[in-house]
C-alpha cells in the first residue's frame, strides 16, 4: 500500500511538472508569435507609409512638371494677347488712314478749298469714332472749374467778368481711356486778384464804430481847445 501510494504521488508530480513545463512552453511560444506580429505589422506599415510616400512623390513631379510648363505657356500666351490687341486696333485705323489717303489725292486737284475742309473734318470725325470704339474719351475743359487732375494751365488770364478758376480756353484736347487719364488738356484758366485786406480794414473798422470814431474825435476837438487857451493865457502874462 506504501509503496503504491509512493508511486502515485511520483506520477502527480511528475504530471505537475510535466503541465508546467507545457505551460511555460506555450508562453515561449505565444511570446514569439507576439513578436512575430509586431515584426509584421511594424514591415506592414512601413510599406503602406512607403507606398503614400511614393504616390505623393509622383504627384509632387506632376505638378511640378505642370507648373514648368505653365510658366513657358504663360509668356506666350500674354505676347499673343498683345499682338491680338495691336492688331485690332491697327485694323480698326486703317479705314480712317483709307479715308486720308483719299483726301489727299482729291485735295491735289481740287480748286473747291470747302470741299476739302468738309472732307478732312469727315475724316476727323470717322478717326475720332474708331478711338471710341477702343474706349478712348476727350476730357471736358471749356467753361469746366480747373481740375488739375485733368487739366495742365498753360495760360494764366484775368477776367473780372468771368469766374474765378473757370477754364476760358482749351488749348490743346486731352483724353482718357475709363479712369486713366492719357493726356491732360492743355488750358487757359482765370486767376482773379485778390484785392489786399489792409486797405480795407481802416474804412470797415470806422464803418463798424462810427460812435466811437465820433467820440475820439470829439476828444481830440476839446484837447486842441485846452491847449490853445493855456496858450493864450500865456501870452497874457
Amino acid at each position: 500500500m506504501t509503496e503504491e501510494k509512493n508511486k502515485n504521488t511520483q506520477n502527480q508530480e511528475q504530471n505537475k511538472a510535466q503541465d508546467i513545463n507545457a505551460k511555460a512552453e506555450e508562453k515561449k511560444a505565444d511570446k514569439h508569435s507576439e513578436k512575430e506580429q509586431k515584426k509584421l505589422s511594424k514591415k506592414e506599415k512601413i510599406e503602406k507609409l512607403q507606398k503614400e510616400y511614393n504616390e505623393l512623390e509622383e504627384k509632387f513631379q506632376r505638378l511640378r512638371a505642370d507648373y514648368a510648363n505653365y510658366q513657358k505657356r504663360v509668356p506666350k500666351m500674354i505676347q499673343d494677347e498683345v499682338n491680338y490687341k495691336v492688331e485690332s486696333f491697327i485694323k480698326a485705323l486703317l479705314p480712317g488712314l483709307d479715308n486720308f489717303e483719299h483726301a489727299i489725292k482729291h485735295s491735289e486737284n481740287s480748286e473747291n478749298v470747302e470741299g476739302v475742309v468738309e472732307g478732312v473734318e469727315m475724316v476727323y470725325a470717322n478717326l475720332l469714332e474708331i478711338l471710341k470704339t477702343q474706349g478712348l474719351e476727350q476730357i471736358a475743359a471749356k467753361g469746366e472749374q480747373f481740375d488739375p487732375s485733368v487739366h495742365r494751365a498753360v495760360v494764366n488770364q484775368s477776367l473780372e467778368d468771368r469766374e474765378d478758376g473757370v477754364v476760358l480756353e482749351e488749348i490743346q484736347k486731352g483724353y482718357r481711356i475709363k479712369d486713366k487719364v492719357v493726356r491732360p488738356a492743355m488750358v487757359a484758366v482765370n486767376k482773379l486778384q485778390k484785392q489786399p485786406q489792409t486797405q480795407q480794414q481802416p474804412a470797415e473798422q470806422e464803418q463798424e464804430n462810427p460812435e466811437q470814431a465820433g467820440s475820439e474825435k470829439d476828444v481830440s476837438q476839446e484837447n486842441d481847445n485846452n491847449q490853445s487857451e493855456e496858450d493864450k493865457n500865456d501870452a497874457d502874462v
